[in-house]
């Protein structure tokens, strides 16, 4: 991605997603931190008994909430069950686990686990044949992905079928209009995903800088 795409996708991502320290569940009854980062098995969308994803939570540098100290593995385990196993506060916001989680990822680590999602994202987005040109888009472009990789993992394409076929033919209006994802509190992202894409197709028709970024942040 253009650098300039790199160091917009934390604050663009925060504005949509929040920045939350401590395990909470989604909208899909899934485990999540950070700035909308998911922690789960996404196999596992509205099943409160599943625990593949626990292998995604293992990983990450937890500290206790109340002294900054390392968490230990089990620690780990007990607090991400817990936040799993509670399904009926899924549709109360990451506020609601404020007061069942123990543990924490600093701001830093926060900021690692966003920029390596985005890396993550790249590199899927890229073995998809629609995608594949994505290092020659339009920066407006190349977060318009992201952003719709954010809401839906990055192995969207088969569901967005004419979105998809216009990107890969680099029709920016076209993409504009098939860009919208479906479901709740996608109301801002969707205008923003569609305004990127607009973007891309005017830097497109006045042969701008593809890797100067119109969209502004914040």
């Amino acid at each position: 991605m253009y650098d300039s795409v790199g160091a917009a996708v934390l604050p663009f991502q925060t504005a949509f997603e929040g920045r939350i320290e401590y395990l909470y569940l989604d909208v899909r009854g899934l485990v999540t931190i950070g700035v909308g980062n998911l922690i789960d098995d996404a196999r596992d969308a509205g099943n409160g008994d599943a625990t593949r994803g626990l292998a995604f939570a293992r990983p990450l540098p937890f500290v206790w909430k109340t002294d900054d100290s390392a968490a230990d593995q089990d620690a780990i385990d007990q607090d991400w069950t817990a936040v799993k196993t509670r399904q009926d506060l899924a549709a109360r916001g990451a506020g609601a686990f404020a007061s069942i989680t123990q543990l924490k990822l600093d701001d830093g680590h926060i900021d690692d686990l966003v920029r390596q999602k985005a890396d993550e994202f790249e590199a899927t987005l890229k073995r998809s044949a629609e995608f594949a040109g994505f290092d020659d888009m339009p920066a407006d472009a190349q977060l318009g992905l992201l952003s719709m990789a954010w809401a839906m993992g990055p192995a969207f394409a088969p569901k967005f079928p004419r979105f998809a076929s216009a990107c890969q033919d680099g029709r920016w209006g076209d993409a504009a209009d098939q860009c919208h994802i479906a479901g709740p509190g996608l109301g801002r992202r969707n205008d923003a995903d569609r305004m990127l894409f607009l973007n891309a197709a005017q830097v497109a028709a006045d042969g701008g800088d593809y890797a100067e970024l119109v969209y502004q942040v914040g």
